[in-house]
């Protein structure tokens, strides 16, 4: 995971998009990353498993992000939940084993 000393919200956010687009190309070319549109996501179990723990993970940043100074302002109040929802979310869907289900 791209790493930031003492990281507020929003930047755990952009971290998780840099990690996510490694993991995910597809995305990476949906958000306009030119290098991404040759490669395809690896679907497989272990793809999916890494999938999850790059939420988890991030959720844990996430966590620890909110604790520091700077994190109570409204925009990064706002940026954490947004991200605490759909990381949510996409877990949920992994550990009721539909990850590939839209």
């Amino acid at each position: 995971m791209s790493q930031t000393k003492s990281p507020l919200p929003r930047q755990v956010a952009d971290a998780y998009v840099d990690d996510l687009i490694a993991l995910d190309p597809i995305t990476g070319t949906y958000l306009g990353v030119k290098e991404c549109s040759s490669r395809l996501p690896d679907n497989s179990p272990a793809g999916q498993e890494a999938l999850a723990e790059l939420a988890r993970t991030t959720l844990a940043r996430l966590a620890e992000a909110e604790s520091r100074p700077g994190a109570d302002s409204d925009v990064e109040r706002r940026c954490a939940r947004l991200l605490r929802e759909r990381l949510t979310a996409e877990l949920a869907v992994h550990e009721a084993g539909e990850p590939l289900r839209a």
